[in-house]
């Protein structure tokens, strides 16, 4: 988790406007995403998260 969490967090104080991609199975990592996909087997659900889920 230390290793993601380095990672997000020098990715996006380096490169601020970044459009990031990423699969992620931790909630943990959250904040550091502005959007989520949701696939289930019955579909896909797309939403934006709240601006205190974000890091800025």
């Amino acid at each position: 988790m230390a290793n993601a969490l380095h990672f997000y967090t020098t990715l996006l104080e380096r490169l601020p406007s970044i459009t990031l991609i990423s699969v992620v199975h931790d909630e943990r990592l959250k904040p550091f995403h502005t959007h989520c996909l949701t696939l289930a087997a019955n579909g896909a659900t797309q939403s934006t998260l709240a601006p205190e889920e974000e890091v800025i």
